[in-house]
């Protein structure tokens, strides 16, 4: 995407008004949409191999996809200047408003917003319920079909299994030879997470005319760790920060 790419989003007078008068852009949290496989990308993801020794039950599974729901939030855009489905979907009283804008723009804002909450600016705010953010990204939407993407995935899976199989038939010490799984697993797991982790970019095919282009910035709170204390840790793994519970970040920013 080039920064002078022309993006649209369809809204209603009220929140042209409202983006005008605030002069800022309204940013909506993943739980609020309307769509129930939001999400579902940052789901699909704890399948990878890299995470899937770490949720290996549903309910592990849709306590993460909860989290995210409730700690991302997305604003929405299109890539299409006119259509009469974003038309019959966004205004169907036929009061609404198309405006436009850039990538570029959107993309200083998205940084703009997520440098003016980030987490590394509110290291002494322990504790609390106070929103900060730790990250944003803007990309196209992937549209798919679900049960397809799922099969594939499996397929993935088996292929990358039977050809482990196959190589170390006869040959136990493959499993910890240099070149052999220690190299064929990080090169499997890398195009795995290429192929079929997108995150929060996935959505179901029916939704495909909307030629969504989406920016999504990921929040949460400050945790109870102490910032000086954090840093003598030396772990890289211990974090600043938590996913905040359902109902503490607002629905809207």
């Amino acid at each position: 995407m080039q920064d002078d790419q022309y993006i649209y989003r369809f809204i209603s007078f009220y929140d042209l008004y409202q983006l005008c008068k605030k002069k800022k852009l309204r940013l909506s949290l993943l739980a609020v949409q309307e769509d129930m496989n939001e999400g579902m990308g940052a789901v699909l993801q704890l399948a990878s191999p890299q995470w899937g020794s770490f949720f290996s039950n549903s309910d592990q599974i849709a306590g993460q996809h909860l989290q995210k729901l409730h700690n991302t939030y997305i604003t929405c855009w299109s890539t299409e200047p006119d259509s009469v489905a974003m038309w019959a979907l966004y205004s169907p009283n036929k009061d609404g408003i198309r405006i436009r804008s850039t990538v570029g723009r959107l993309k200083a804002t998205l940084a703009d917003y997520q440098e003016a909450t980030s987490l590394w600016k509110h290291t002494n705010h322990i504790g609390g319920t106070e929103l900060l953010t730790w990250h944003w990204e803007l990309a196209l939407v992937r549209y798919i079909n679900l049960n397809i993407f799922i099969e594939e995935m499996n397929k993935a899976y088996t292929e990358f299994r039977t050809s482990c199989t196959e190589s170390a038939k006869g040959n136990p010490e493959w499993w910890t030879a240099e070149d052999g799984y220690l190299t064929e697993a990080p090169i499997f797991a890398e195009r795995f997470r290429k192929a079929f982790t997108m995150d929060y970019f996935l959505k179901n095919s029916s939704f495909s005319h909307e030629n969504e282009i989406r920016g999504v910035v990921r929040a949460g709170i400050r945790n109870e760790l102490d910032f000086e204390g954090w840093k003598r840790l030396d772990d890289p793994f211990r974090q600043l920060f938590k996913s905040a519970e359902p109902g503490v970040l607002p629905s809207f920013v």
